[in-house]
């Protein structure tokens, strides 16, 4: 893993298994990581059930092409809040969360400027389980914070739905509190070129790359949308295009209501995110 990588964690919901199987194969039944909730390619997304703005969980793969779905779905003017983007200012100097970085790890993962040295910090954490659970310790509950106050500024913004870009989703417990899950896929074998083609790796490094993530069979277990990504971008464009209207069909109207009823939306949505997080437990 490289400490990009890493720093993708370092929205850092933690880990999945690595243990492997191939991205075009069903998942086990009983697996550890998913229960009964997959959808046939095409398949609607689940209507809003709180009558408040709908929370769309966006994840994939490593080179699957999740960031090309989420800069399309920008530019067509969604709301996107990209994990990725706020792991990098939860640690921006200046903030609490660099702070802690710095009394726990030393000056040494600080760079001449002031800012965070990911290199120095990821040969760290690499192959040290303790170190890196400190990291995510800091770490995680910034991002989760600075998400959700993103997501609550979409809401008041008069937004009727609101996209969590986030790469590993289905590893933590996020994907249990978001309205809907679109998974962006490709089959193993592109995973595997694209990633040779981006990196310039060999095939030995990527195959082992491929192999410390969650297989993407598995995440598309708990998708209620499947981006095929298998093919040409125009016909990425046009999956898009489709999905775009579904979400904001299945957004509805009655988000409104969240606007004339703000303390009733508040609870119908805490409690429609402790009954998700419920239900998804209870199938795991």
């Amino acid at each position: 893993m490289t400490f990009n990588e890493g720093n993708r964690a370092l929205g850092l919901l933690p880990l999945g298994s690595s243990r492997r199987q191939s991205a075009i194969e069903a998942p086990p039944a009983g697996a550890k990581y998913h229960y009964d909730r997959s959808r046939q390619l095409g398949q609607q997304p689940q209507p809003s059930q709180d009558c408040n703005m709908l929370v769309i969980g966006l994840t994939g793969g490593i080179a699957t092409g999740k960031s090309t779905v989420s800069n399309i779905l920008t530019v067509k003017g969604l709301p996107v809040v990209d994990a990725d983007i706020i792991a990098r200012q939860v640690v921006e100097p200046g903030t609490p969360g660099l702070a802690k970085i710095r009394a726990h790890f030393g000056d040494a993962v600080i760079q001449k400027d002031g800012t965070l040295d990911r290199k120095a910090l990821g040969s760290i954490i690499f192959n040290d389980k303790k170190q890196r659970a400190k990291l995510n310790s800091i770490v995680h509950p910034a991002v989760q914070k600075a998400m959700f106050w993103e997501v609550v500024k979409h809401w008041f913004r008069g937004e009727r739905l609101c996209v969590l870009d986030v790469p590993l989703l289905i590893e933590g417990p996020l994907h249990k509190m978001v309205g809907n899950i679109v998974v962006v896929y490709c089959s193993e074998d592109t995973q595997l070129k694209r990633l040779m083609l981006r990196d310039g790796s060999s095939q030995e490094d990527a195959v082992s790359r491929l192999r410390s993530q969650m297989p993407i069979a598995q995440k598309m277990a708990y998708a209620n949308i499947v981006v095929n990504n298998s093919g040409t971008r125009e016909e990425l464009d046009v999956q898009v295009d489709g999905l775009v209207q579904s979400l904001n069909k299945a957004a509805g109207w009655t988000w409104r209501l969240s606007w004339l009823l703000p303390l009733f939306a508040l609870l119908a949505g805490g409690l429609a995110v402790l009954w998700r997080v419920a239900v998804a437990t209870s199938r795991l």
